[in-house]
């Protein structure tokens, strides 16, 4: 019976300090709450999150897939030609 009241009284406290911070929420519980809720998975909280604290002041970089496979290439082209073996095909024949 100790247990159940302690906990009842546990619960009549949280509501009392709760009751009592009527006021704004200041930063720090607007975060938490935030938070808290992303975590349990709220598209919404995602989003006004993503709102908050993303800059969308300048416009992402346009990104092209195949650039990675360019400069790969550009680069694997480029050792192959500094080879001995290359330099020594792409001279005229008989030098």
């Amino acid at each position: 019976m100790a247990l159940y009241y302690d906990f009842a009284r546990a619960i009549d406290d949280a509501r009392q300090d709760a009751q009592e911070k009527r006021g704004a929420m200041t930063r720090v519980e607007f975060d938490l709450c935030l938070a808290q809720a992303i975590r349990r998975g709220s598209i919404q909280a995602m989003k006004l999150w993503a709102e908050l604290n993303v800059d969308t002041s300048s416009p992402p970089a346009e990104v092209d897939e195949f650039d990675e496979l360019r400069e790969k290439r550009a680069r694997r082209d480029a050792s192959k030609l500094s080879s001995p073996a290359a330099r020594r095909s792409l001279r005229p024949h008989g030098c």
